[in-house]
Parts: C-alpha cells; structure tokens; sequence
C-alpha cells in the first residue's frame, strides 16, 4: 500500500489488514470506537459495559478473563434479538461483541458490522459508514509514511493533563486547545498541529493524543 492509498481508502478492512496496522492497543480500540458509533441502538447497558471493559484491556486495566465476563454479558443481552425484527441492534450487538474479542479476525468484523447497522441492505450506507471508520482508523494509526517527531518537551503540565482529560472523557473537542498547548511548548511539527486543529473526528487511541500521554 502506497502512501496514497493509504491517505485515501475507503474501506477500513483494507487499511486495518495492511502491516501498518499491527499495534494490538490500537487495534482494539479502532474495533470499539466501531462499535460506538452504533451503540446508540443498545439500550442494555451491558453492552456500554463490555466496550468499556474492552478498552480497559486495551489499557492494561483489566484482564483477558475479566474481558470475557463481560463479552459473555453482551452476548447474552445480545440474544434478546435473535428472531426479532431488529437488524440494527443485532448487527450493533455483534459489533460490541467482537470488538470484546481476543483475536484479530473478529475486531477487524466490528467494523462491517457496525456498517451494516447503519446501513442495512442499502449499499451506500454502508459505504458512507465505511468511509467514517476509515478516517477513525487514520486517526489512530495517523500517516505511516510520516512518522511524527514528538519531542518529551512538549508533555508540559498544561498539554498532558488536557490530554487524559479528553482521554478518559471521551471528548476530544478540546483538541485546537490542545495544539495551543504544544505549540507554547515549542512543537513546530506541522503533522501534530494540523491534526489537533483539523475536523476530526477523534476517538481512543488518537495519535496526537498518544504522542502527548506517551502511550504511543
């Protein structure tokens, strides 16, 4: 895959397939910021559970075992559909499970999953949710062919705080602040301050924000 095509997929499977994209944390965290997108059609709360359970392991925070629990919970609620009317949530439930996986296969299925309940039979609304999950996939594994320069100066008492703020929140909306900070610390890394300042979206595990928590 060439830089361009890289830039420009629109398809997520194809981009989380390539060599560019083996980092496990990152990888469960492009699975569960999927199934976010469609957790909206789940009102079981151990579905929100199991995502946060799966994101916990992503951060060391949890373990494997404890993982399962609550994937084996979100199955469970996800059984409530199976002969129902309800495609949305059955593909939404099934996305929230894989993403709570162990493997790569079936974090790499969250993705088609999560479009086909948004989208359903109709082609191009699965191909408008692809083309969103391709652009969170970017933001979490960022330009491979550019690897950014990120200088332990700029984790100042200002930008790192700010960081796990929106981390732990789930909110990146601070983000242009975020590229204020750093650039008061002297970051000149144009790749860095574009990405903070750009439309987003961001999600878990963006890189920026992983630059700056030293989680990258």
């Amino acid at each position: 895959m060439t830089e361009a095509q890289w830039l420009t997929c629109k398809r997520p499977e194809e981009l989380f397939e390539s060599s560019h994209c083996t980092d496990s944390r990152k990888r469960r965290l492009f699975a569960c910021a999927c199934a976010r997108k469609v957790l909206h059609y789940l009102k079981d709360l151990r579905f929100q559970e199991a995502l946060r359970a799966s994101e916990s392991l992503a951060d060391g925070k949890l373990s494997e075992e404890q993982l399962k629990e609550f994937q084996k919970a979100a199955a469970k609620a996800g059984a409530h559909f199976v002969g129902m009317d309800a495609e949305p949530e059955k593909c939404a439930a099934l996305s929230v499970v894989r993403a709570c996986d162990q493997s790569i296969d079936p974090l790499c299925r969250t993705a088609s999953q999560a479009q086909l309940a948004k989208g359903g039979i109709y082609t191009s609304k699965m191909a408008a949710e692809a083309l969103r999950q391709a652009v969170l996939l970017r933001d979490i594994f960022g330009n491979p062919f550019r690897p950014a320069i990120f200088s332990p100066e700029w984790r100042t008492e200002t930008a790192v705080p700010l960081a796990q703020q929106m981390y732990d929140a789930r909110d990146f909306g601070a983000m242009p602040i975020l590229a204020d900070a750093l650039q008061d610390a002297g970051c000149d890394s144009a790749d860095v301050l574009d990405h903070c300042r750009g439309a987003g979206p961001h999600v878990r595990g963006c890189w920026v924000v992983d630059l700056v928590l030293g989680k990258a």
